[in-house]
């Protein structure tokens, strides 16, 4: 399959579904469209700034939650 199929193909599945949603975020040095895509429940793409911003606090936390999984 072609880029440009792929990247047709995932912009219509986003359009079908409300579970998906799509974005450029660039281009490459061939000019062709970099794609970032998300797909959740249509309640969580409402908050996907709030989740990206709690994902980020944990990550670059020096603290870990007691609720975080345990390494092994």
């Amino acid at each position: 399959m072609r880029h440009d199929q792929m990247v047709a193909y995932l912009r219509r599945v986003a359009d079908l579904s409300d579970r998906i949603s799509i974005e450029t975020i660039g281009h490459s040095h061939e000019g062709r469209p970099i794609e970032f895509l998300v797909i959740t429940s249509p309640s969580n793409h409402q908050r996907l700034l709030a989740l990206r911003s709690a994902h980020v606090a944990l990550s670059t936390s020096p603290i870990v939650p007691q609720s975080a999984p345990k390494c092994r």
